[in-house]
């Protein structure tokens, strides 16, 4: 799971990414053109992203010599986070398993409504885990 995306093909040791079309739509303004060869081109605030397509019939972005990141990071995500913050989140995140790993809104109403007693895991810690730990906070 990717926030904000979604379900995403994803493989560290490959050399892409794959995105579903409806999952980039909610997040950016996107155009389809045939202007110039078969195209969608994805409007994010600071450039236009062009992901033409291939001949097996997949869309692609060049990148060149350039990194472009449409995904968040853990380092990203945690920029905004004391070294405490990040260590609680980590935390939560290894306690999961210990309540039969729920999806993150379940976790927080457990959480929040005090539903395992004596448990180590705050609700600032599981906004924290789910803001910097997402992907790797879903099971």
């Amino acid at each position: 799971m990717l926030p904000g995306y979604g379900g995403v093909w994803y493989n560290k040791n490959g050399i892409s990414n794959i995105l579903y079309m409806s999952s980039v739509t909610k997040k950016f303004p996107v155009v389809c053109s045939r202007i110039g060869g078969n195209k969608f081109i994805v409007q994010n605030p600071t450039e236009h992203l062009i992901f033409n397509r291939s001949t097996s019939g997949l869309y692609f972005h060049n990148t060149g010599d350039r990194d472009v990141v449409l995904v968040s990071t853990v380092a990203g995500n945690r920029k905004d986070y004391t070294n405490q913050d990040y260590a609680a989140s980590k935390k939560t995140r290894g306690s999961l398993a210990l309540v039969g790993n729920p999806r993150p809104a379940d976790y927080m109403n457990m959480v929040c409504s005090g539903l395992v007693r004596n448990f180590p895991v705050t609700p600032d810690a599981v906004t924290a885990a789910i803001k910097v730990l997402v992907p790797n906070f879903l099971p």
